[in-house]
């Protein structure tokens, strides 16, 4: 499976996009802003993801493959910068800092 980050709101505070599971808009998506310091957004692009399990989460979740500079990429529930943990959070809707349904995209 390929997932596509397409950026297209940057605050001070999160970073949101579009994301596409092999070529199709699933979800959106939120992240640490685009800072020269992590934690910050991941490059936007195109990655393969595969099913692993989160130590920090203790589930299974997607993880995000070779990430240029980023190692431990994982997809959770969240759905505010502060969820992010440095991850991509993906929800359902977004408002300008935030996606909601989180857990429904998720499952």
């Amino acid at each position: 499976m390929n997932l596509t980050v397409m950026r297209d709101t940057f605050t001070n505070q999160s970073v949101t996009s579009e994301i596409l599971l092999d070529g199709v808009q699933r979800w959106f998506g939120i992240e640490p802003p685009n800072r020269p310091v992590k934690p910050c957004c991941i490059p936007a692009g195109t990655y393969s993801i595969v099913l692993a399990q989160s130590e920090h989460f203790d589930m299974i979740v997607p993880k995000v493959q070779n990430v240029p500079g980023f190692t431990g990429i994982e997809i959770h529930p969240g759905n505010f910068p502060r969820d992010t943990h440095g991850c991509l959070c993906i929800g359902e809707a977004r408002d300008v800092d935030d996606v909601t349904h989180s857990r429904e995209a998720f499952e």
